[in-house]
């Protein structure tokens, strides 16, 4: 393992995550229905990645999504996260709606220096971003809002994205935090195309990063990465 590899595994290592009872680190409990900003993320193929780098990979995501946070003053300590195998997703304040085009550009420019620099390590990585109400139910975060933003990191039309591009990074943003976002003024509206995510509940508008490249065709949507739960036979 590189030198940069193992640092960044080593801070993705330590403390983290939210205790059983819906606690975030240091914060309130969720208990009660509360507002966050949602993000979540898989791990392309995961499965497909040889085992002794499942570790390695797990690390250096979470290395990135915590340095991005940090350099855009987004929580990450006392956060709610869970992790989820091949991903993760953590519930960040409100506030940070404002700061989701910021560090979502930092996590791309993270991990395409990361794949340069350790090839053998390479990953591509899907994210989603909702905003809405959630609670913890002594098991873990439930509500629609949680629910929709998994619906979204799995959606068709994402995962073709990652698969059509070439940074290894995809991510949308659902209608409620782009138009948010958009209001104040911090994203470049011309960079995303609106798109409406085929989910198991319907159709769900939502807004995919292209900035200045070719728009997809139509319904197009061709084989691509895994589900973030247990697809990995499918090539993206």
């Amino acid at each position: 393992m590189s030198g940069m590899l193992a640092a960044l595994v080593r801070r993705a290592l330590g403390p983290r995550g939210a205790s059983g009872d819906g606690r975030e680190d240091g914060g309130p409990r969720l208990t009660e229905l509360s507002h966050r900003v949602m993000f979540a993320f898989d791990i392309c193929g995961f499965g497909r990645h040889p085992p002794h780098l499942h570790a390695d990979l797990r690390g250096v995501l979470y290395g990135i999504v915590e340095s991005s946070c940090a350099a855009h003053g987004v929580t990450w300590e006392g956060a709610y996260k869970e992790d989820r195998g091949d991903g993760m997703y953590f519930l960040a304040e409100t506030p940070a709606i404002t700061l989701v085009e910021d560090v979502a550009l930092s996590i791309g420019t993270a991990l395409r220096r990361h794949n340069r620099t350790v090839p053998g390590a390479a990953f591509r990585v899907r994210m989603a971003v909702h905003a809405g109400f959630v609670r913890h139910d002594g098991h873990g975060i439930v509500g629609s809002d949680i629910v929709l933003l998994f619906r979204l990191l799995d959606a068709p039309e994402l995962r073709d994205a990652l698969a059509g591009g070439h940074s290894g990074f995809a991510f949308a943003f659902s209608h409620e935090v782009f138009r948010r976002a958009a209001d104040e003024l911090a994203l470049g509206r011309a960079d995303y195309e609106r798109v409406v995510m085929r989910t198991k509940e319907g159709g769900e508008t939502a807004w995919i990063f292209r900035p200045g490249g070719p728009r997809p065709a139509g319904d197009r949507c061709r084989p691509s990465c895994g589900a973030s739960a247990g697809d990995g036979d499918v090539e993206g």
